[in-house]
């Protein structure tokens, strides 16, 4: 398939149905502009923050947090964008129904972005934030999960990591929607087509990927942390739940990343809808597919947790 003008190859006829007309919306920002990254950043602000009865939003410096009354947990819950855009008002539906249906407080930092900020600053920022949850868990309730999705399913995966490493306190579940993981495979140019992908393309990935690490993906190495899917000892990690669209440019690193968890004992649950474009449950929440993935993973974040 190609586009009508450009001639370039178009994945849009694998797109479900019934998530085609979104899609299609999805704009394609020149993230490489500085001014461009703060406009889509920022412009998340100007949406009205949603609420669920039962849930108390507050905002606490650059934590915002969806309470219920009666907390049985918490979750730390990182914002995609690929290291470079983002803001966690852009899940607020995510978050809002996560506290209301399982009945945990999510806290959801706004944490550091490339490149003005290239790793390992957001993920130093998203450890101060595991500790200060740590530090209000009379208010928040305990035990606690560590989430996210795309690029913030990859800091949420490596934070898990490192507090592997460093002696936790671990989370009780890693819950990774569409994670970022692996630089690697951006570096080969020929994934740059087709450049329609929604939501998010490999030249745009590249782009994020080089922002985050300082330095061009794909190098022989890599600081420690700044990749999970780099990582070769996947053992004592938290169980994880991890999702992909199979017509996502991330979908092979999920995969392979869940395999690799399940080798090395961890608990890992791969849920795959067909003909779904990154990122379904930020901007398709409401289709039916992505409702039945939705209820399942939280069905999952409850049994973890309970």
């Amino acid at each position: 398939m190609t586009t009508p003008h450009s001639g370039e190859p178009t994945i849009m006829p694998y797109v479900r149905p019934e998530l085609r007309r979104r899609a299609r919306l999805i704009p394609h920002p020149p993230v490489q502009y500085r001014t461009t990254r703060w406009v889509t950043s920022n412009g998340q602000l100007l949406f009205p923050t949603p609420r669920r009865e039962g849930v108390d939003v507050l905002r606490r410096g650059h934590y915002l947090i969806f309470r219920p009354h009666k907390p049985k947990g918490a979750l730390m819950w990182l914002h995609g964008g690929g290291h470079i855009i983002g803001h966690p008002s852009q899940d607020g539906p995510m978050c809002a129904n996560t506290a209301a249906e399982v009945g945990v407080t999510v806290v959801a930092p706004r944490y550091p972005l490339s490149p003005a900020h290239p790793f390992p600053t957001g993920l130093n920022f998203a450890l101060e934030a595991w500790a200060w949850m740590h530090a209000h868990a009379d208010e928040f309730g305990a035990p606690f999960a560590i989430g996210g999705e795309s690029a913030g399913g990859g800091l949420a995966a490596a934070a898990c990591q490192r507090l592997l490493d460093e002696g936790g306190p671990l989370p009780r579940a890693q819950w990774l929607f569409c994670p970022m993981l692996d630089d690697r495979p951006t570096a080969d140019r020929s994934r740059d087509f087709p450049r329609d992908r929604p939501v998010a393309n490999n030249a745009q990935t590249r782009f994020a990927w080089a922002s985050y690490l300082g330095q061009a993906p794909g190098a022989e190495t890599v600081p420690q942390y700044s990749v999970p899917a780099r990582r070769d000892d996947l053992r004592g990690l938290p169980p994880a739940w991890l999702s992909a669209g199979d017509i996502e440019l991330f979908y092979p690193e999920i995969c392979d990343y869940t395999a690799r968890l399940r080798a090395a004992g961890v608990p890992a649950q791969l849920e795959i809808i067909e003909g779904a474009p990154h990122a379904v449950e930020l901007w398709a929440f409401d289709i039916g597919v992505v409702k039945q993935m939705l209820a399942s993973a939280r069905r999952w974040l409850a049994d973890q947790l309970d």
